[in-house]
C-alpha cells in the first residue's frame, strides 16, 4: 500500500514545477507565488504545447502516441489564470533533496535561523564594545548651593550622557 503524504502549495515555493492547463499546453517553471484563485507566478518558464495539426493526426491515427512532437517557447516570468489549471506536479527543486519531508525541511531552516541569530548576535556586541560608556553627567554646585548653569547642566537634573572612549 502506498501512502502520499499532502503538499500544499505553499510548500512548493521555489521547486520547479509542471503545471497541465485545459487547452492541453504544459508549463514548466519555478513557483514564485499564487493566491487564493490559484493563480500561479512561475519564473523561467518553458511552455510545451502539441501543435493543431498534430492532434488531428492523433486522433485519425486512434489515439497512438508514438512519434508525437511538441513545439517549446521560453516565456520567462509569468502569470497562469488559476481557472485554466488542470493539475502541478513537482519537477525538481532547486539545491535541496526532492524527497525530504515537510518536517526534515523545518527543522533544517529552523537550524539556519538559530545560526544566523547567532552571527547576528555576535556582531551586535562587537558593535556596543567599540561604543564608549553611559554615565551620569557630573552636577557642579557653585558657593550659593545653586546648581551652575552650562552646557552639562542644560540637561534636565539625573539625564544621562553619552561620553565615548572615555573614563571618569
Amino acid at each position: 500500500m502506498t501512502t502520499f503524504s499532502t503538499t500544499r502549495l505553499s510548500d512548493l515555493i521555489d521547486y520547479r514545477i509542471k503545471v497541465l492547463t485545459t487547452n492541453g499546453a504544459i508549463y514548466i517553471g519555478k513557483l514564485m507565488g499564487f493566491d487564493k484563485h490559484m493563480n500561479l507566478c512561475l519564473l523561467d518558464c518553458i511552455e510545451k504545447k502539441i501543435t493543431n495539426k498534430q492532434l488531428k493526426d492523433l486522433k485519425k491515427r486512434g489515439g497512438t502516441t508514438s512519434a508525437i512532437s511538441t513545439t517549446s517557447r521560453t516565456l520567462g516570468f509569468i502569470i497562469l489564470r488559476g481557472e485554466h489549471i488542470l493539475t502541478t506536479t513537482v519537477e525538481e527543486e532547486d539545491n535541496k533533496n526532492i524527497l525530504a519531508t515537510k518536517k526534515q525541511r523545518i527543522t533544517e531552516s529552523v537550524k539556519l535561523d538559530k545560526k544566523y541569530t547567532k552571527k547576528k548576535n555576535k556582531d551586535n556586541k562587537r558593535k556596543h564594545k567599540s561604543q564608549g560608556k553611559i554615565i551620569k553627567a557630573p552636577i557642579k554646585i557653585n558657593n550659593n548651593g545653586a546648581r551652575e548653569k552650562n552646557k552639562q547642566q542644560q540637561l534636565k537634573s539625573g539625564a544621562v550622557r553619552y561620553i565615548r572612549n572615555t573614563e571618569i
